[in-house]
């Protein structure tokens, strides 16, 4: 299945994965997927 639910939390966006091997998991890079790849960089900056 194509339609995938976006990974962050905050958003509620539905959309249509159109990746070969179906692993998107953002709506947006530019919106959800910067703001989930800085969050997680983050964690794992404060956890050294």
């Amino acid at each position: 299945m194509r339609l995938k639910a976006c990974a962050n939390p905050d958003c509620q966006w539905v959309y249509y994965d159109g990746s070969r091997n179906r692993s998107g998991r953002w709506c947006s890079m530019t919106e959800c997927g910067d703001v989930m790849k800085a969050r997680a960089y983050r964690q794992r900056s404060r956890q050294s």
